[in-house]
């Protein structure tokens, strides 16, 4: 009887033995099957990881790609401009080149015209009439300058400036005049054969007046 509840007992504590073995086991494959998940959930979000940062590599290239393209567009439009501006610049150039060549024509046009008007008989008169006259009122002033400076001539006709009318001075074209003699008048042995001044110019017929110490004029050919 004591064997039989010793054998009862064994079986008991075997069995239980070999439940909690199986619990024991049941749950360390459990525990293992949720670390091998863990795990696998780790290597998964370790390649997703790699993955986001592998576009996010990609990405910024694509920024960086995005922005040279900008840069590129830009550029173009530039260079765009600068050849509408060297095309106008170009453009501007021919026009302002054709403008001179034809300003240069018409220059040249209008000044055979000047010096063909300056040439006919009638300018030619006309010029030599304003000569004469001029010539007359600086003799005149060549008078008064000379008894007011002990019968002396001027060593320029600019001096005259002062042996004229205020208003007469600046219409007298005395750059178109030579002095002849300087000295005094006082001096002279033949005042009608001296002359004094003479225009620098001479007319088509190789003429020009010349004022004499005696203060008449006369047109001599050279």
């Amino acid at each position: 009887m004591k064997s039989r509840l010793t054998s009862i007992g064994l079986f008991i504590l075997l069995s239980i033995s070999g439940i909690c073995f199986f619990l024991l086991y049941s749950h360390f494959r459990l525990n293992g099957a949720k670390i091998a998940a863990l795990q696998q959930q780790l290597a998964e979000l370790s390649s997703v990881r790699a993955q986001n940062k592998a576009l996010q590599q990609i990405l910024r290239q694509f920024e960086k790609l995005e922005a040279l393209r900008k840069d590129n567009d830009e550029l173009l439009r530039i260079r765009n401009e600068i050849r509408q501006l060297q095309a106008a610049a170009e453009k501007r150039k021919f026009n302002l080149a054709r403008t001179l060549s034809e300003l240069q024509a018409e220059n040249l046009r209008l000044r055979d015209e000047n010096q063909q008007l300056e040439q006919a008989p009638e300018a030619i008169s006309a010029r030599q009439l304003v000569d004469v006259n001029e010539l007359t009122q600086i003799g005149q002033a060549l008078s008064l300058y000379a008894n007011l400076n002990d019968n002396k001539l001027p060593e320029n006709l600019a001096e005259l400036k002062y042996y004229t009318t205020a208003d007469a001075f600046p219409a007298l074209e005395i750059n178109r005049f030579e002095i002849l003699y300087h000295g005094k008048l006082t001096d002279i042995a033949d005042p009608s054969k001296t002359p004094l001044i003479r225009a620098k110019f001479r007319n088509h017929q190789n003429q020009r007046p010349y004022l004499f110490a005696d203060e008449h004029l006369e047109m001599e050919e050279e």
